[in-house]
């Protein structure tokens, strides 16, 4: 029987990316890449067929109260700020994207809409937790020569993981290099 390729879950955190968005917007910018650890490197990795998840502490949303999120929905959509009827056009696909607009505005305003859509949040005892909001396929594992180094080491080879060399122009600093 053929086994299937085996999936990761990665953590990503508030320090470095206070919404999930940030951690997406630098994934649009540089691409996606996971430090491992030598002798960390799951089996059944298969490019192309592994998926790599992402969770993120805000990402999901949980009503602790009795009321539903179409009832939510319903709710702020009749508080009265065109902000957050704009916002609404993204409930389908990410109440909790909305949930934290309304949170991060209404701190930032005196806007009587926006703190009765806030004051909603409260009433529905909105909450944000901890949920997967996005994956991408393995695309390879590679791993980073280390100076005088030639070929990946030992315990690698035959992993099907590529060894990419870090080049450094005299001018650029770490937060410039590329790999090759």
């Amino acid at each position: 029987m053929e086994s299937k390729p085996s999936d990761l879950l990665m953590w990503i955190g508030v320090e470095h990316y206070p919404e999930p968005e940030d951690f997406a917007a630098e994934c649009m910018r540089q691409g996606l890449s996971k430090r491992i650890a030598l002798n960390n490197i799951p089996e059944g990795i298969t490019p192309g067929q592994s998926r790599l998840f992402v969770i993120h502490p805000r990402a999901g949303l949980v009503l602790e109260s009795d009321y539903t999120l179409d009832e939510l929905s319903k709710a702020l959509a009749g508080c009265g700020s065109a902000l957050v009827a704009v916002w609404l056009d993204d409930w389908p696909r990410n109440p909790s994207w909305v949930c934290r607009q309304v949170w991060k505005y209404a701190a930032e305003t005196h806007d009587p809409a926006l703190l009765a859509a806030r004051a909603l949040l409260t009433e529905f005892e909105a909450k944000l937790v901890p949920a997967i909001f996005g994956y991408v396929y393995l695309t390879g594992t590679q791993y980073v020569c280390k100076e005088g180094e030639e070929d990946v080491p030992k315990q690698l080879r035959g992993k099907g993981v590529e060894a990419v060399r870090v080049i450094y122009d005299e001018e650029e600093s770490d937060d410039t290099s590329t790999s090759t």
